[in-house]
């Protein structure tokens, strides 16, 4: 509007000036021609006066049509800042007209900004990658968990091409079917971890616009399956071991093959073995109620030394037949958590520390600091195995398992007692000569006093 009001303005202004110039031209040509019979120079002078004026006259009438156009449009392009005095009363309905519009367009841009913002927000707070890819291959959108995924930074990988996100020929395939109109989907590796990628085109109008690509982390999943089926594998053979001699001697006795005299002992066979499943059905009972229960409102606060007491004399038995010495030391404290778990769980960790131990051995309960440590002088635990023990059926040595009782479930059960009560279970083991498990208890208070320590 101003440049065009200005050439306007500026036209007329040199219009009025030249038609000025002109008539003060004409009435000086008329004067000196009467004067001077020599038209010549006169001609010249006035044809240098004509350039000069016309010059001026340029220069004159921009410095007044700047004004000018200034002048006028100044009151309606500051019409935002008017409120009831506008100069032009025939422009004043446009100006409050705009001004309403100027006021709705503030807030549908507010309102965009905030939804973005809210968007922006959601994005970089999600548990799965997001990723936005035009209809050219080129990324629109990243957000902080995707961009965390493919260890790199959001303002790297923005308008480039999706290839430069990974060198999976896998996922650089899939993306390109999607941009072919076809919904894919992949099981993906990246920095040891899996991801399921979902690739979805976005269509308008029936034309592909982009791509659509979500990530998520399913190496837990993964690994609760694989758990799962080793767990079912385990448990078939571990329960058909028992059943089979139970048959064998079951069989023997019933068709008269065993004479008289082995009866006896192959009923005694038949107890064992029946025990044994009778223990291992208990076990898996006990994991499935631990699995799908959650007993912390059945927790309490009690004297620590005591429960360790209470296992020791469990045990004694049991470690005096092989003359294994059970010993507690250190300061009593007291904690809050479920009781007969704990009991459980001490038990558990220290009938495995007899088994595995050498005779004339040592278990020792050392309580300091919030913690136990269960320290016995067996045969150890090599490096490569140590974050497998809590594996269910997981055994090391199992030449020497068949030797010992038991299902290869106690440990598997301490790890889930410690999780429910709030403790971490820490091992140290070195082969030939021992291991200690360092158990230590987060919810943690003073003797005869109800302050927590932690």
């Amino acid at each position: 509007m101003y440049n065009k009001i200005y050439r306007n303005m500026r036209f007329l202004c040199a219009l009025v000036l030249s038609l000025s110039t002109l008539l003060f031209l004409v009435a000086v040509f008329t004067f000196f021609n009467s004067e001077i019979k020599s038209e010549l120079p006169m001609f010249f002078a006035l044809v240098i006066f004509t350039i000069l004026m016309g010059i001026f006259i340029y220069i004159i009438s921009s410095l007044i049509a700047a004004r000018l156009a200034l002048a006028i449009v100044k009151p309606i392009t500051d019409f935002s800042s008017l409120s009831s005095n506008i100069p032009y009363e025939e422009i004043e309905p446009l100006i409050k007209q705009i001004q309403s519009q100027n006021k709705e367009l503030g807030r549908q841009a507010e309102k965009a900004k905030a939804q973005k913002m809210q968007l922006q927000l959601i994005t970089d707070n999600m548990n799965e990658g997001l990723i936005v890819i035009d209809k050219d291959a080129n990324i629109l959108s990243i957000n902080s968990y995707a961009a965390k995924i493919f260890s790199l930074k959001e303002y790297e990988v923005k308008q480039k091409h999706y290839s430069v996100l990974t060198e999976n020929s896998k996922f650089i395939d899939a993306v390109a079917k999607a941009l072919k109109n076809n919904r894919t989907s992949l099981l993906i590796e990246i920095s040891d971890a899996d991801y399921r990628a979902f690739c979805s085109p976005v269509l308008k109008d029936g034309q592909l616009n982009g791509v659509v690509i979500l990530l998520f982390d399913v190496t837990t999943i993964l690994q609760s399956e694989k758990l799962r089926r080793e767990f079912s594998a385990n448990v078939s053979h571990e329960l058909k071991t028992p059943l089979t001699s139970i048959n064998g001697y079951a069989q023997l006795i019933t068709n008269g093959i065993a004479s008289p005299d082995d009866v006896p002992s192959f009923a005694a066979k038949i107890a064992k073995e029946s025990n044994r499943l009778m223990l291992l059905i208990e076990d898996i009972i006990r994991l499935s109620k631990l699995d799908e229960s959650d007993e912390s409102n059945l927790k309490e606060n009690f004297r620590i030394k005591e429960t360790v007491c209470d296992v020791i004399s469990s045990l004694s038995e049991k470690a005096s037949m092989r003359n294994i010495k059970l010993e507690c030391e250190g300061p009593d404290f007291f904690i809050c958590a479920n009781k007969s778990q704990i009991t459980e769980l001490f038990y558990n960790i220290c009938d495995n520390a007899i088994k595995y131990n050498r005779d004339n051995g040592e278990v020792t309960f050392t309580l300091a600091d919030a913690a136990v440590r269960i320290s016995d002088t067996g045969i150890g635990i090599p490096p490569q195995y140590l974050s497998r023990i809590f594996e269910r059926f997981f055994r090391v040595d199992k030449s020497h398992s068949k030797k010992v009782d038991g299902t290869g479930l106690g440990l598997s059960i301490a790890k889930h007692i410690a999780r429910q009560n709030n403790v971490t279970i820490s091992v140290e083991s070195e082969p030939g000569k021992g291991t200690s498990f360092i158990l230590t208890f987060k919810d943690v208070f003073r003797q005869n006093s109800g302050e927590n320590l932690r």
